[in-house]
């Protein structure tokens, strides 16, 4: 297996660690991977409604399909973001600058995309 697919895996198999390091290919794989999942699945959803024209209970069908992939896909993200943010060096309580809609997202950006620093010892 390659290193990107490894690392994609680590991140579902990780899901609920909160107390490890995540490194940046670790991040963007999984990050990049689920990103690609749901733009396909919303793409596919909206060729299908714009070609059948389905009822009202397809459609709300297939949103609830699309957020349950999102919840999905955001409760491994939370813990790989705490993981990256322990692996850079700084302090968990600033993923929650994230959730605000445009300034978390270049927040997120800038400390993703920092490199790792070694453990800190007492």
């Amino acid at each position: 297996m390659s290193r990107i697919a490894s690392a994609y895996v680590a991140g579902w198999v990780r899901t609920f660690d909160y107390k490890g390091r995540s490194t940046r290919l670790e991040y963007l794989s999984f990050v990049l991977a689920n990103g690609a999942l749901e733009i396909g699945y919303l793409v596919g959803a909206t060729a299908y409604v714009a070609a059948v024209g389905p009822p009202r209970s397809v459609v709300v069908g297939l949103v609830i399909v699309w957020l349950t992939i999102v919840i999905a896909t955001g409760v491994p993200e939370v813990a790989i973001i705490l993981r990256r943010l322990r692996d850079t060096g700084r302090t968990r309580w600033l993923i929650l600058p994230f959730f605000i809609p445009i300034a978390g997202r270049l927040c997120r950006w800038w400390f993703m995309r920092q490199p790792t620093r070694p453990p800190i010892s007492n």
